[in-house]
């Protein structure tokens, strides 16, 4: 039984988890890792997303309990060959503390592929569960 159910599309890729890191120097020797310009540009963009498509949603407050579900749709323009699990980070952390508390809530996360030539992008599904007492 479904309790809320949001749904966010963004006509964008994800960086790879591979590609959004650059480790830069600090003090004495020590490498501290920051997300690059690209990883930054695709954050901005799916949090100004985000917040439009809650905006119709009157009083939304991120989810708080560990019932998520979530769903999502990666639309590839190539059939060059890609591993669904790289593009899940980025997208996961960028929704922290707007549709959810924390992104370790979900408890069950579906990824797809598909091929969609000269669109890129991604279609995320959040819903919230009812949580069943047992007797």
């Amino acid at each position: 039984m479904k309790k809320g159910k949001v749904v966010i599309v963004l006509n964008m890729m994800p960086p790879s988890t591979q590609h959004i890191y650059v480790n830069r120097a600090y003090g004495r020797g020590r490498m501290v890792r920051f997300l690059n310009s690209k990883a930054v540009q695709f954050k901005k963009e799916l949090t100004k997303k985000t917040i439009k498509t809650l905006a119709s949603k009157t009083g939304f407050k991120p989810f708080s309990l560990p019932n998520l579900e979530l769903t999502l749709e990666l639309f590839i323009p190539t059939r060059r060959k890609c591993d669904v699990d790289n593009f899940s980070k980025l997208v996961l952390d960028s929704f922290n503390g707007l549709l959810y508390v924390d992104d370790s809530l979900i408890q069950k996360m579906t990824t797809t592929k598909k091929y969609r030539k000269g669109k890129p992008g991604i279609k995320v599904t959040i819903m919230e569960k009812v949580i069943k007492n047992k007797k």
